[in-house]
């Protein structure tokens, strides 16, 4: 069943039990007079209108924002893993630049980060040599699926990544690579945490 279908449901289970139960409660005292036998028919009648009235609405407008809160966690983990791997890419062109806001993005080492050590200490390597990868290098980000933590505390995404990384050498001769090694094509995972609000590459697996 859809979530967003579920709470409508109940709210009209809800309803109707409601609406029974106030129904043998109309008949239940058969002392009253015709007057007051009347009386208690509308005072319970809009008893009934009146929890209709409220459970109903809210179970519409519960979905609503059930799935807007879904669709925008969605976007923010999304954007994460662009503008994280963007700040990557930057730092591998530019290895002695650390991109001043790549830790809005990934997860500190003192954190328990793991990904942003390894991209530290692979812009380390390429410093090492003097070395970096081209102003032409690129990348591309598809995302094929993202799973939040019921407690929305951690998410993993799946996505399926191309990186195209000619290397330069301190000179800025380009550096032969076998055929087909400067472009990268293959499948990432990522894991995600929410630091105070905001997520954070934590690792990539793979």
């Amino acid at each position: 069943m859809d979530p967003t279908v579920a709470p409508i449901l109940s709210s009209l289970v809800l309803d109707a039990i409601v609406v029974f139960f106030l129904l043998i409660t109309l008949n239940s005292n058969t002392k009253l007079t015709v007057a007051g036998r009347s009386m208690r028919t509308r005072i319970l009648s809009s008893l009934a209108i009146v929890v209709v009235a409220i459970t109903l609405p809210l179970a519409v407008i519960q979905p609503l924002i059930t799935k807007y809160y879904r669709d925008n966690n969605s976007r923010l983990i999304s954007t994460t893993i662009s503008e994280g791997t963007a700040r990557e890419l930057a730092w591998y062109k530019s290895p002695q630049k650390r991109p001043a806001d790549i830790d809005s993005y990934f997860l500190s080492a003192s954190s328990g980060g793991d990904r942003l050590a390894q991209i530290t200490t692979t812009t380390a390597n390429l410093n090492s040599k003097g070395a970096h990868f081209g102003g032409e290098s690129s990348r591309e980000v598809v995302i094929k699926d993202i799973t939040v933590s019921s407690d929305n505390s951690l998410a993993t995404v799946e996505d399926i990544e191309s990186w195209y990384l000619p290397e330069y050498d301190s000179n800025n001769n380009r550096i032969s690579f076998p055929p087909g090694k400067e472009k990268i094509i293959n499948n990432q995972v990522y894991i995600l945490i929410n630091e105070g609000g905001q997520w954070k590459i934590q690792s990539n697996p793979y």
